[in-house]
């Protein structure tokens, strides 16, 4: 197991560090699109599909889906990752604490809580198995979406929840 925390960046307000996975940079400030910076890999756009539909996708840059996430709960935020082309499952825990865990089967790939858009809006435990930076990245950002919208804080974060 691992612990790691997502800042903010001290040099652009916009991107978010987790040292040794990559970074999140927000694309705009009324937006929910958000640039995907894996350490070693191809940068990737996380953006919601449809707004308010529950469903949001990881592209790469040559326009290829690489992965996408369908909310399948109607209280929570749980709901089917896909992630190049590997089935997994995104668990919600309480209703007052944001914590998200990311599940192949019974195997706990990692673990997410999230508190927002602040100078440190996440913790990340990884589990024993190898994950994909990107996915980290990319259950990092549906997280943060999913805090923003149940706080009424974000503007246009219901497209991903």
């Amino acid at each position: 197991m691992r612990d790691l925390v997502l800042v903010r960046s001290a040099d652009d307000r916009r991107r978010y560090d987790i040292e040794g996975v990559g970074s999140l940079r927000r694309v705009g400030l009324f937006s929910r699109t958000t640039l995907l910076l894996p350490d070693g890999d191809e940068p990737l756009t996380a953006q919601s599909r449809v707004s308010l539909s529950g469903q949001a996708e990881a592209v790469a840059a040559g326009g290829d889906v690489v992965g996408e996430f369908s909310e399948q709960t109607l209280l929570g935020h749980g709901g089917e990752v896909v992630w190049r082309g590997r089935k997994l499952r995104l668990e919600s825990g309480t209703v007052l604490i944001s914590r998200y865990v990311l599940r192949d089967g019974r195997t706990r790939l990692l673990e997410v809580q999230a508190r927002g858009w602040g100078d440190k809006p996440a913790d990340v435990t990884l589990g024993d198995e190898p994950v994909d930076p990107g996915l980290v990245l990319f259950v990092l950002w549906l997280a943060q979406g999913f805090v923003d919208h149940d706080s009424g804080t974000g503007v246009a974060t219901a497209a991903a929840t």
